[in-house]
């Protein structure tokens, strides 16, 4: 949450404000559903689901308070998730 905070300042420092978070991180460990660690199933939940959610926390609070821009909008969070929709071998 740390990190995604100082990502949105760091962005408002340099450029003056944030218009735009694009989330397009993500891991995969595929493999065999029966034998699959659930260690492995955690981290792609705390990197896929978990990083997304704080990375636009962070921008969404940062957008909430800047003025809107000349189209009227205080920002954009785009989401890009994997094109890969099977993650596990059955």
């Amino acid at each position: 949450a740390d990190d995604c905070a100082a990502m949105a300042r760091a962005a408002v420092e340099t450029y003056g404000r944030l218009d735009i978070l694009v989330a397009n991180a993500g891991i995969l460990k595929a493999g065999d559903l029966c034998d699959l660690d659930p260690a492995h199933f955690r981290q792609v939940v705390e990197v896929n689901l978990t990083g997304y959610f704080l990375a636009a926390q962070a921008a969404a609070r940062v957008m909430r308070e800047q003025s809107p821009a000349a189209d009227g909008q205080r920002g954009c969070i785009v989401q890009i998730r994997p094109s890969r929709s099977r993650e596990f071998d059955h």
